[in-house]
């Protein structure tokens, strides 16, 4: 199991009551507000806690927005995946608003978060720093270059890659292919670094062949598919089956 009971495998960004191990709620690109946020996040812990298994809500907060990333564990999201976490000093501004003391600063305010998972004030404030799982993005040459210190941060639970801005960035802004030559030799020192730390790596994927290929090289945390893509894909199998 993973920290905050994250079961190693497949997410997705849509579809809490398809049983899903748990559902990225992205902050950064979508079109989603606190408020909004907040909403999916409940519906998510509702919509897990009536299957056989649990689903988590993770958030992927707007870019240095790290008091967002407190706000979402406050009510209730069980991870974070932080955008271009590209230094050391980086991951500890994540950690620090990320877990409570002695290994961060997070504030107190867990009222919704708590209640949602049955525990008490004492309880969550002696278990949260286990309960939730921080991830920080590695998606730039930077973050590479600082890919071991990264990973040392105490407090941290794992690193992510964003394979298209990993791309961007080790391309010079001339390609953005997830499985371009520069991208693919990164992913198994990424994978590595986390191993050598004691963390884990995840990785956003657009197919379950994506899925199979980087659980083969190590990576336990991937989202499946975009909402817009399961969608797509029911759609397409509906016509299917109609002949259309």
């Amino acid at each position: 199991m993973m920290p905050g009971g994250f079961q190693a495998g497949v997410f997705a960004s849509s579809g809490a009551s398809a049983g899903l191990d748990a559902v990225l709620i992205d902050m950064q690109h979508g079109m989603i507000g606190y408020r909004d946020m907040v909403e999916m996040v409940q519906a998510v812990n509702t919509a897990g806690a009536t299957g056989a298994a649990s689903t988590y809500a993770i958030i992927r907060p707007p870019l240095d927005d790290f008091a967002m990333v407190s706000r979402a564990l406050d009510v209730g999201a069980a991870g974070i995946v932080c955008p271009m976490i590209n230094s050391a000093d980086d991951a500890r501004r994540l950690v620090d608003a990320a877990k409570f003391p002695p290994i961060g600063g997070r504030s107190w305010g867990a009222y919704l978060g708590q209640s949602q998972m049955g525990l008490s004030k004492e309880q969550y404030l002696a278990t949260a720093n286990d309960l939730n799982a921080i991830f920080a993005m590695v998606e730039t040459r930077a973050a590479l270059d600082n890919l071991d210190e990264i990973c040392a941060v105490e407090g941290l639970d794992g690193v992510f890659v964003g394979p298209n801005d990993l791309c961007i960035s080790l391309t010079n802004g001339t390609a953005a292919d997830v499985n371009h030559p520069m991208v693919q030799e990164a992913l198994p020192k990424i994978v590595a670094a986390a191993k050598n730390a004691g963390i884990f790596a995840g990785i956003y994927t657009g197919s379950s062949d994506d899925v199979k290929k980087y659980t083969a090289m190590g990576f336990s945390l991937m989202p499946a598919l975009t909402d817009v893509a399961f969608i797509g894909q029911g759609v397409a199998a509906i016509e299917g089956e109609l002949g259309e």
